[in-house]
Parts: structure tokens; C-alpha cells; sequence
């Protein structure tokens, strides 16, 4: 029985991906239904990702479509209401929120990224309720809500402590270094500064990043411009560029170089508003609402 059961799953799964094929070269509006009608025949395993969730994957991964992936998202997540199975549900919220945070739709995100955690923490899945609640603070963090992102990386550090997880806790701790930063908080605790820098030593990219917080909070400006340099020479994204223009404008408004700091922080609006205007082109919320409404048109 085990292996007709094996061949029968691996036939519909040639079918779903035949189908994938076809929909990512063009036909998106007759396939996208049929696609949500034959997931459900791919079946799942606890603890192990939905074959549909790797589908979706491969779809933003290879055609870079947000939307279509965002709508078979969905669909799963339609099947998944009905069955206990935390873990996929928290694989399922954890990639939605991820579409939301890169559209900048932090309110969405952390929405999503609070579900998968909650479910995480029902299926005993210490790490991944780790890596949610990093992504819960830092969807807090560009809300600007800096106590909750604090709160949350705190846990996160907790957490990834309890795993013994060098990885996690860095995470926590170099993102805690630019929040206290960031709040104007007066005094961060020594021994979380120092396990802080401590981490930054060890770690490799991103190192200059986090020194250069380290800095600041030591109030040794000239460290910071040092660091700096070294975390401008790096390979950077969009977003690191706009942080570093920032942390330039702190650094030179520390040192009473205000008309230097003006430059940077004109630079940092530049490049968050270039960001913010590619970013939203397409609008997961609406994509969102237009898959509902679908799905009641192609009931009736």
C-alpha cells in the first residue's frame, strides 16, 4: 500500500507542478483556481513543510511573483483551518508575513509573524518560535514601536539562550544595540553592552554594523565614524545604505558637524522614499482582498 500511496502522490505532484509551469507563462486567471482546487491532493506530514508550500516558494523564488504566491498562500491556509497540524500553520503565517514585511506593511506582518509564533509554541517548535518572535520585533521596530521591538528581542535572546543558538542570540543582540540607539535611552546595561560587542567581535558580516552601535552608546564618536567606513565598504542593500546614512547623521550630530549631518540625514530620506516607492508597487493587502473575492465569485 505504501508504495501505490507513494506513486499516486508523486503523480499528482507532476500534475500540480505541469500546472505551475503554465500559470507562471501566462495563464495566471484560468489556472490560479484549478491550482487552489488541487493542492489539497498533495497532502502534508507534521513537522514537515506542505508540498504546496514548497510550490509556492519555488513560484516567488524563480518568477518573483509576489501576488501569485500570496494567493496560494491563502489556499493553504483555507485547507489548513480544519486540521491540527500548528507547525505548518506557523510555516504558513511565517512566509505571508514575510511577503507583508517586504512590501513594508509592518501592521500585516507582525499580524502574521504573531500567528506563527503563537502556533510554534504549540508544537514545542523552540527555534522557529525563536526566529518569529525576531521577526515579530523587528516588524515592531519599523512601526517604530522601539519599547515592543525591545520587549521582543529580549525574548528572542531568552529563547535563543535557552537553545544555546549563537546565530539567534546575535541576531537579538545586534538589533538590541541599534534600538538602544535609536531610543535615545540613557544608559544600556553594561553587561548586555558588553555581551553586545562581545558577539559583534565574534560574528563576520554585519560586525562593523553592530560596532559601530557599540560606539555610539559608548559615546566614542570618532570609534563610530571608524566603524562606519568599514560597514559603508560592505556588500549593502537598499535598506542597510539608509540605516548607515542615519547612523552617519547621529554620529555627526554628536559631534556638532551639523551641517554634515544635515547631508546624511537629506541622503537617508532619498533613500527610504526610493525604497518605500518600489517596494509598493504592488500591494499584498490588496492582493489579499481581490483572492477573497474571487474565491466567493468562483463558488457561486
Amino acid at each position: 500500500m505504501q508504495e501505490i500511496h507513494a506513486k499516486l502522490l508523486i503523480s499528482r505532484l507532476s500534475l500540480v507542478q505541469n500546472i505551475f509551469y503554465h500559470y507562471i507563462h501566462g495563464m495566471k486567471r484560468l489556472i490560479i483556481p484549478i491550482i487552489c482546487m488541487l493542492l489539497s491532493l498533495a497532502g502534508c506530514h507534521e513537522r514537515k513543510p506542505l508540498p504546496s508550500l514548497e510550490f509556492a516558494d519555488s513560484l516567488l523564488t524563480d518568477a518573483g511573483d509576489k501576488s501569485g504566491a500570496l494567493r496560494i498562500f491563502l489556499q493553504i491556509e483555507e485547507q489548513l483551518q480544519s486540521r491540527q497540524d500548528p507547525y505548518n500553520k506557523g510555516l504558513l503565517y511565517e512566509r505571508i508575513g514575510s511577503i507583508y514585511y517586504g512590501q513594508m506593511n509592518y501592521v500585516r506582518a507582525y499580524h502574521y509573524f504573531k500567528q506563527a509564533r503563537e502556533n510554534f509554541q504549540v508544537s514545542d517548535s523552540l527555534r522557529k518560535e525563536t526566529e518569529a518572535t525576531l521577526d515579530m520585533a523587528a516588524s515592531s521596530y519599523r512601526q517604530k514601536d522601539l519599547e515592543r521591538a525591545i520587549r521582543l528581542y529580549s525574548a528572542a535572546l531568552d529563547l535563543a539562550d535557552e537553545q544555546a543558538d549563537e546565530r539567534l542570540a546575535g541576531a537579538a543582540l545586534s538589533n538590541l544595540a541599534s534600538l538602544y540607539v535609536k531610543s535615545g535611552r540613557k544608559q544600556i546595561p553594561q553587561d548586555l553592552l558588553q555581551r553586545i560587542e562581545q558577539s559583534a567581535r565574534k560574528a563576520s558580516r554585519y560586525s562593523a554594523h553592530t560596532m559601530v552601535d557599540v560606539q555610539l552608546l559608548k559615546h566614542h564618536t570618532d570609534s563610530a565614524r571608524h566603524y562606519l567606513q568599514l560597514a559603508e565598504a560592505q556588500d549593502n542593500d537598499v535598506l542597510d545604505l539608509a540605516e548607515l546614512q542615519y547612523t552617519a547623521y547621529r554620529i555627526e550630530a554628536l559631534s556638532g558637524n551639523f551641517r554634515k549631518a544635515t547631508d546624511h540625514i537629506h541622503r537617508y530620506i532619498y533613500l527610504t522614499d526610493s525604497l518605500t516607492r518600489s517596494t509598493m508597487q504592488v500591494s499584498a493587502g490588496i492582493t489579499e482582498k481581490e483572492y477573497f473575492q474571487e474565491q466567493s465569485a468562483f463558488a457561486e
